[in-house]
C-alpha cells in the first residue's frame, strides 16, 4: 500500500523473520533511522510475514529500506 498525503507518504513493508518484541524495535529503529522518517509502526506475525507501516517525507528509496532491514537482520519481501 501507498498512500500520498499533504505532508507525508505511508508505505507498507512486508518484513520477514520477526518474532518478538525486540525484533520490532530493530527494526523500527532501523526504519526511523532513514532520512525523511516520521512513524513506523509494525503489526507483528510471529514467524510469519510482518506488515511494517512507514510515514515519511517522501517515498522512501526500496533498496535503502531492504538494506536497514537487512542490516537489522530482517528481509522486506518483494511486492
Amino acid at each position: 500500500m501507498l498512500a500520498q498525503l499533504p505532508d507525508r507518504v505511508v508505505a507498507e513493508y512486508d518484513v520477514t523473520g520477526l518474532t518478538c518484541q525486540n525484533c520490532v524495535d530493530h527494526v523500527t529503529d532501523a526504519f526511523v533511522a532513514l532520512d525523511g522518517v516520521q512513524t513506523v509502526d509494525v503489526w507483528l506475525v510471529d514467524g510469519g510475514v510482518s506488515t511494517v507501516r512507514v510515514a515519511s517525507d517522501e517515498l522512501l528509496d526500496g533498496a535503502a529500506v531492504a538494506a536497514a532491514a537487512e542490516a537489522a537482520g530482517y528481509t522486506v519481501e518483494a511486492g
